[in-house]
């Protein structure tokens, strides 16, 4: 084995550990050498986020709603449990085939079924052995003994297998994989939540990309940290963009580096760069940025942007 492999295998059982820590969420922001949670924002306090003050405002709040709305607690069962964050990039809706679900499988039913696309990180499910494994958790924005009934809106779907990584280009890190759900009326309203949010990608980028300085972009990132309800962090990046590849004549593979905050199982969480020329939305030579790095040093899993 290589020193690149070793430092690989390293970085995924440091993470493995961050994640098993995780299944009690609230003994595990107790126990976080972090302090910094008071900088994270509840799912429900969006509306305050410290956004600038221009005409685009509003527009970039809903679209931030939206990519919350579809940020995804990712669950893996092994022999320990570890937890991950994730984002819904796809919906289709199959007919004609049976559903992979096991116990489908085994009755040989024919229905109507879901493929839900989540994107996340490779270190937090890298293989179809851990995606089969993989609980997807959808809706989790607050934890009350007060708000039962709103904890029944969670929504929660099987994962099935990867249907893409780059783990093969190096510690680029970035997964997707396939989750399956039988509840066509939620991915209908997965669906309506993704072409809002390309909506408004697009004319929130139309607003900012003339108006950004060279410099800190804004960055926003939505996960669920110590695999708790969901948070929201903002801060600036740290530096230039990473281009790691170029992929066609107008698109890189880049990274970006950040100090938004984070805590253990925020990787795989979305992220929003201010001014960022993204490609695309839902496909493998469109998917945006995952979180990645660990605090101290924060980036970004691949991802593809068009040059300017």
């Amino acid at each position: 084995m290589g020193v690149i492999e070793i430092l690989e295998v390293k970085k995924r059982e440091d993470y493995k550990k961050s994640y098993e820590q995780c299944e009690d969420y609230k003994k595990s922001y107790e126990q976080c050498e972090k302090n910094h949670h008071d900088k994270f924002y509840n799912f429900e306090d969006i509306s305050k986020l410290p956004l600038p003050s221009e005409p685009y405002q509003g527009m970039l709040r809903i679209q931030l709603l939206h990519m919350a709305l579809l940020t995804a607690h990712i669950k893996v069962d092994g022999e320990k449990l570890r937890f991950g964050s994730g984002m819904v990039q796809r919906v289709r809706l199959a007919r004609g085939s049976r559903c992979p679900m096991e116990k489908c499988r085994k009755e040989g039913k024919c229905h109507q079924w879901a493929i839900v696309t989540v994107s996340t990180v490779n270190h937090v499910v890298g293989t179809h052995e851990e995606a089969a494994n993989t609980s997807v958790k959808l809706f989790y924005n607050k934890d009350s003994q007060k708000v039962r009934k709103k904890r029944r809106k969670i929504k929660t779907l099987k994962g099935c297998k990867v249907i893409h990584t780059d783990k093969d280009i190096g510690d680029f890190d970035w997964c997707a994989f396939d989750s399956v759900t039988h509840d066509i009326t939620l991915a209908r309203k997965l669906r309506g939540y993704i072409e809002t949010l390309e909506n408004l990608q697009k004319r929130v980028y139309d607003q900012i990309k003339d108006k950004r300085k060279e410099g800190r972009a804004m960055v926003v990132i939505v996960s669920h940290p110590h695999g708790g309800p969901k948070k929201v962090s903002v801060g600036r990046t740290v530096g230039d963009r990473e281009t790691m590849k170029e992929v066609r004549d107008s698109q890189v593979w880049c990274r970006y580096r950040y100090d938004a905050v984070t805590c253990g199982a925020s990787s795989g969480g979305p992220i929003f760069i201010a001014g960022q020329p993204v490609c695309g939305f839902g496909y493998w030579f469109g998917h945006p940025h995952n979180h990645a790095g660990t605090d101290g040093d924060n980036y970004s899993s691949v991802g593809v942007d068009h040059t300017l």
